[in-house]
């Protein structure tokens, strides 16, 4: 069984579905994940992920909040995720002590990244969604 499909090219971008479930998208410059998304979905997804490849520094995925906090974070690997977008084993950890009312659509999760030892350290924090 494979882990990803075959990668097929659109508009001058490559494209594969990982697990069924996680839209990859890549050119020479960057590399974006979104998902998850069911199937049907996955078309609607590329389209905008087209987008976002395409659109130039000032208007693209590089002027984003979220995009502006990956930039904060000095290690070689780094993630900004919304905590919905997650699976919740891994998000647990990072929003103990959040009110239980907290609308994880409005959390991201600020995370730098490091292999030592063959492990995946991962050390990252919550904070709120804040929108352009």
């Amino acid at each position: 069984q494979h882990i990803a499909t075959e990668v097929k090219e659109r508009k001058g971008f490559h494209f594969s579905v990982l697990k069924n479930s996680w839209l990859v998208g890549f050119s020479d410059q960057a590399l974006l994940v979104m998902g998850p998304v069911v199937a049907d979905a996955q078309a609607q997804l590329q389209q905008q992920m087209v987008k976002y490849l395409k659109a130039d520094e000032d208007e693209g995925i590089t002027a984003s909040p979220m995009f502006e906090r990956l930039e904060t974070i000095t290690s070689p690997m780094a993630m900004v995720a919304q905590a919905q977008a997650l699976p919740e084993k891994f998000v647990a950890p990072f929003t103990l002590g959040t009110p239980k009312d907290t609308d994880p659509s409005q959390v991201v999760i600020a995370a730098e990244m490091d292999v030592k030892d063959g492990i995946l350290q991962v050390k990252g924090k919550p904070s709120p969604l804040i929108k352009k």
